[in-house]
């Protein structure tokens, strides 16, 4: 157990105050302060508080004081204001000295452990430069680099990745140098390759032509409690539309949500409003984790809007916003989750049941390196982070709306030996061509041609050519095709 006490000097006169002791009641101009006013502790840590008396001249002396905790349930404080952090949450501790009252602030966290991903962490690059926004038409250089011990760029990569991009079709970027040429505004997730290593970013390019007139702006808020009991909102943060806004620095058990993004592009508000973040209904809360209730969910978050304190819900953009929401990788193979099915939903709940919605998201990436997913979103509600759970019927069959547009989901497992699934969903019935390409564009195996359903499927590559030979370790190019022109590709790795 980490112990850690701060104890505050205080520079005036370290005496209890004789008005103080003499009538024990506050006159009009005297106060009690808690120092600090704030606190941020991890479990089992320790916090001296300090009450000080302030007279009608705003001197202040040091003075005893009755203390409390509320809730009480997450930590305790003795007769001398040493507060002990146990469970993890938002509380508020209470001095009072007769008449007069102040309280402070504390939020505490899990101490930090070893994530049940360390292994990836170990091969996973940092990305430079990280989530971003890029003018159109300019051009960005990305780079790699291995992290240090605190997730930092450490050492640059000195050899040659495979840099890719998946997304909305914002530009370009060079295979071998990572050099980025945006062409057009949406997002996507810059991926980075060399061999077991890789990494990724967000690149979001927006329109610098955009109109300024009548930016709006967004308050962000959320639940805390009380000290006189309850809850009220706090303001997080108080963004404009153009901004990226990163969800951090909230406490358990809204810590999963730590990690996310939502970009508010310019022309999306004509008004401004309130977004109050809160975990949706499909969670359950634990002392010191969050659970999901219903099969397939790994993440989530509701957004209530609030114009002029009016709850206005669903609330519609007039530019969809771009979302991503983070999910824990440890649950993926707790629940048997097919990585390549993971989806962005809208999920509705009455009682037990939670329905999801794809109407009004597009362009749905999943970024495995930084266990995040991305869309656009056109309304907010709840969302859901969901995926196909072992052997159950994918998504969409009971009920569930299917994944809209054509789209080629990474392949699982990446890097592979000796073989690979790949997942696609066709928005109709139609033609498809599944082919497998080598970096100088030479065919090497036809995984998919003729008719096929609408929806999502999958199909597998045993690492060998048209001739049932085996093909040698490398970067392998899947590219899906439909009539009219409209493709995707991946980027596979074999590795022997």
């Amino acid at each position: 157990m980490k112990i850690s006490r701060i104890i505050l000097g205080i520079t005036a006169l370290c005496i209890i105050h004789p008005m103080v002791l003499a009538q024990g009641k506050g006159s009009p101009g005297e106060k009690l302060k808690i120092y600090p006013a704030k606190a941020n502790l991890e479990v089992g840590e320790s916090l001296q508080f300090q009450a000080v008396y302030v007279d009608t001249a705003d001197v202040e002396y040091d003075t005893t004081a009755t203390w409390a905790v509320y809730p009480d349930s997450l930590g305790t404080i003795d007769t001398d204001g040493l507060f002990i952090a146990e469970l993890p949450g938002e509380c508020v501790v209470i001095g009072t000295l007769d008449t007069l009252s102040d309280w402070a602030d504390v939020t505490i966290e899990m101490e930090e452990d070893e994530d049940d991903s360390t292994e990836y962490q170990y091969r996973h690059l940092v990305i430079v430069p990280r989530d971003t926004l890029v003018l159109l038409g300019e051009e960005v250089q990305f780079a790699a680099y291995y992290p240090d011990s605190a997730d930092f760029p450490g050492t640059s990569v000195d050899t040659t990745l495979v840099w890719s991009l998946e997304g909305m079709p914002v530009g370009q970027i060079n295979d071998s140098t990572g050099l980025f040429t945006s062409s057009a505004t949406g997002f996507a997730v810059v991926h980075a390759q060399l061999d077991e290593w890789e990494g990724s970013a967000l690149v979001v390019v927006i329109d610098p032509s955009a109109d300024p007139t009548g930016i709006d702006t967004i308050i962000i808020t959320r639940d805390k409690p009380s000290p006189k009991g309850g809850t009220e909102y706090t303001t997080m943060a108080t963004l404009t539309e153009g901004e990226l806004w990163t969800i951090g620095g909230l406490p358990h058990p809204l810590n999963v949500l730590n990690g996310g993004r939502v970009y508010f592009p310019v022309g999306a508000l004509t008004e401004d409003i309130r977004i109050h973040i809160q975990l949706p209904g499909f969670t359950r809360t634990f002392a010191d984790s969050v659970g999901f209730t219903h099969e397939g969910i790994i993440g989530g978050m509701e957004f209530q809007v609030f114009v002029n304190d009016t709850l206005v819900e669903p609330y519609t953009f007039g530019t969809p916003l771009i979302v991503g929401l983070v999910y824990k990788r440890g649950l993926i193979s707790k629940m048997n989750i097919d990585p390549a099915t993971l989806g962005l939903y809208f999920a509705t709940i009455s009682g037990d049941t939670v329905t999801f919605d794809t109407t009004g998201i597009g362009y749905t990436v999943a970024d495995l390196c930084l266990n995040r997913i991305f869309s656009t979103v056109a309304h907010f509600s709840a969302l859901a982070v969901a995926g196909e759970v072992g052997t159950a019927e994918p998504l969409g069959v009971a009920g569930t709306p299917l994944p809209s547009g054509l789209a080629l989901h990474a392949n699982y497992p990446n890097p592979f030996n000796p073989a690979t699934t790949i997942r696609f969903n066709l928005p109709f019935a139609t033609e498809a061509r599944l082919v497998v390409y080598d970096l100088l564009g030479r065919e090497i195996a036809t995984l998919v041609q003729g008719q096929r359903p609408a929806g999502l499927q999958q199909v597998s590559w045993n690492g060998r050519d048209a001739s049932g030979r085996e093909v040698p370790s490398g970067v392998y190019i899947s590219r899906l095709t439909m009539p009219g022109g409209q493709a995707r590709t991946i980027k596979m790795l074999l590795l022997k």
